[in-house]
């Protein structure tokens, strides 16, 4: 009887469009790209391999093999206080990732030119500052994977208005929509 009440909890699951975050949500029109960096062995082009691979994308080894061209810059960030504290010390921090890119059609043609970044706040005490440090570099990798999707997505919408001739609105960063904080903080 369990077994039964879980397969339907997991069918009503999927049958509602629900997914795991990170799984691709069905089939990409892009199929292979090529990737230029400054920086091969970065660990946010690192994620952003990762990513492509998960999506079942291939990374191209010549830019005429590909859908599109990608040039990536280095990720920048940047540390901010977010929030004092009644001390007059710092209690909460605002990270945020960029990565300047440029979109190269088949063509050769530059397509456009733009920059993805995401934000997260996390609370700091300086009593731990060593676990501070520890939930900084946490949420940094998923702020790596998040903007590895958004290119991806991103990437996607460019072959989706190629393929349809029609101009589609880019998906944009999460700096757009409030980010909730893991302690329940939301900022704008």
């Amino acid at each position: 009887m369990k077994r039964l009440l879980t397969c339907l909890f997991i069918l009503g699951l999927t049958a509602c469009g629900w997914q795991l975050r990170g799984s691709s949500g069905g089939e990409f029109n892009l199929e292979r790209i090529y990737v230029t960096t400054e920086n091969n062995h970065g660990p946010f082009i690192t994620e952003f391999f990762q990513t492509l691979r998960a999506h079942r994308i291939a990374i191209a080894d010549e830019p005429a093999q590909a859908q599109l061209h990608l040039v990536l810059s280095d990720e920048t960030r940047d540390r901010r206080t977010a929030a004092v504290g009644s001390d007059a010390l710092t209690s909460a921090f605002e990270l945020v990732l960029t990565v300047e890119y440029s979109v190269i059609g088949p063509d050769g043609a530059l397509v456009t030119r733009d920059s993805a970044r995401v934000m997260r706040t996390f609370d700091y005490t300086a009593r731990s500052a060593t676990s501070g440090a520890r939930e900084e570099n946490i949420l940094i990798g998923e702020m790596r994977r998040e903007l590895s999707q958004l290119l991806i997505r991103r990437a996607e919408a460019l072959v989706q208005r190629q393929l349809s001739n029609t101009p589609a609105p880019l998906p944009t960063s999460s700096a757009n929509t409030p980010v909730t904080s893991d302690h329940g903080q939301t900022t704008p």
